[in-house]
């Protein structure tokens, strides 16, 4: 009965579970970089990996699925283009979009990029984490 003391309706409100959270690959050898999109990624609600090299990367992209993959272009080990071109052509993780995340700001390079299947061209001067996150939460459509 309404208006009896104590009789309260509970209204439960949940954190959506880090399960549900889209899961985001940083392929990024700047740690400096990497950790401040990270920290900006992850408080819009992403649960973001981090990998300092291609080769690590493509090893998590392999194992974690993530739903989408930032890269760099300028790495040590393996650069940003052999590596998009590796992950393109591996069918675990070819149908996994791939951001380029980089200072380049050559329109041969983001032309590179994009023939060799990047989704977007990111410059990382000129983009916040929250930008970003905005970009990605857009594209996976996420409200």
């Amino acid at each position: 009965m309404a208006g009896k003391k104590g009789d309260k309706k509970e209204v439960k409100v949940e954190a959506q579970p880090e399960s549900a959270r889209k899961k985001i690959l940083m392929i990024d050898d700047d740690q400096f970089i990497s950790e401040l999109f990270r920290l900006g990624l992850e408080s819009a609600g992403f649960d973001i990996m981090v990998a300092h090299d291609g080769i690590v990367g493509i090893e998590l992209a392999e194992k974690r699925a993530p739903d989408v993959i930032l890269l760099d272009l300028l790495m040590p080990v393996m650069d940003g283009f052999e590596t998009l071109i590796r992950l393109k052509n591996n069918p675990k993780t070819s149908k996994i979009p791939v951001f380029m995340l980089s200072t380049m700001t050559h329109g041969e390079d983001m032309a590179r990029a994009k023939a060799l299947g990047a989704v977007n061209y990111f410059v990382k001067t000129q983009v916040t984490p929250t930008q970003l996150a905005e970009d990605l939460k857009r594209l996976l459509k996420i409200k």
